[in-house]
């Protein structure tokens, strides 16, 4: 019998009068809409995620508000909510002209690689993750090879606990030691009921890490329902790992102490 342990990301946001404004998000070079932009109100903590027409709905209580855009690859932009109602044109957002190449997702396919790597296990279980748009890390010491690079990564999780009416989507997370970020993508892969082993390629970018050097590697969920969405995925036993959590994409990485687990994964490594 499975067992299992949910870390429940908790938000609590308080109600206020609030107002809706919709707005559309677009490229500022090739004025192609933007699927996926983060749309965060520094104010009052609520946040959404633009649709596949570039849309999304911005709550406020006070013109004051500061507004957030966020997508990588992008510069990310804070305006007041007065400015964004003043103009009344598309929003735009401009490229990040030193960003790398995007992250190629690609299901449930193989990639071929020099070297594998999967934390050692005797007996995985499953976990659960809850949240409008939870984030997790778990920590990897790089040995497995020298002069390589990172070409994919592969989860394995149990996504049969999303419901019907959810629009939840995954990206992944690769943080040097100091928590920056690795991988520079705006893409993201749409998680259905019942879907497993999901591989990401980032064939297309350079990501070397150092041999010895500690780094952590996750993955973020967002709803784009608002709503709380709960995920499953393996982990294994191993005393020497550090997990950390973050309840929104804004938020501070928090550690879990003494949870004693790593997430089961797979990275695949190219010799330079």
């Amino acid at each position: 019998m499975r067992l299992f342990l949910f870390f429940v990301i908790l938000l609590n946001v308080s109600v206020f009068a609030q107002t809706t404004k919709s707005i559309v998000i677009k490229d500022s070079l090739t004025h192609q809409v933007l699927e996926n932009v983060l749309v965060y109100n520094l104010t009052t903590k609520e946040f959404n995620y633009s649709n596949s027409d570039g849309q999304a709905d911005l709550s406020y209580d006070d013109e004051e508000n500061d507004i957030q855009f966020y997508l990588p690859g992008y510069a990310q932009v804070v305006v007041s909510m007065k400015n964004i109602i003043e103009n009344e044109s598309a929003f735009l957002l401009n490229p990040w002209t030193e960003s790398l190449e995007e992250v190629v997702l690609i299901g449930d396919a193989e990639l071929k690689s020099d070297y594998v790597y999967a934390p050692p296990s005797k007996k995985k279980r499953y976990i659960g993750i809850s949240g409008k748009s939870p984030s997790i890390s778990f920590s990897y010491l790089h040995k497995i090879c020298a002069n390589c690079r990172l070409i994919g990564m592969k989860i394995y999780l149990d996504s049969s606990t999303i419901e019907q009416e959810d629009e939840v989507d995954i990206r992944p997370i690769i943080l040097d030691e100091n928590f920056k970020s690795l991988i520079v993508s705006s893409n993201t892969l749409p998680l259905l009921q019942n879907q497993r082993n999901i591989l990401i390629s980032f064939i297309d970018e350079d990501i070397t890490l150092e041999q010895g050097e500690k780094y952590y590697v996750g993955w973020e969920f967002m709803n784009k329902k608002n709503s709380n969405v709960r995920l499953r995925f393996q982990v294994v036993k191993n005393k020497n790992n550090d997990i950390y959590v973050r309840s929104e994409p804004n938020n501070y990485w928090v550690p879990v102490d003494d949870a004693n687990l790593s997430l089961y994964y797979e990275l695949y490594f190219k010799e330079n």
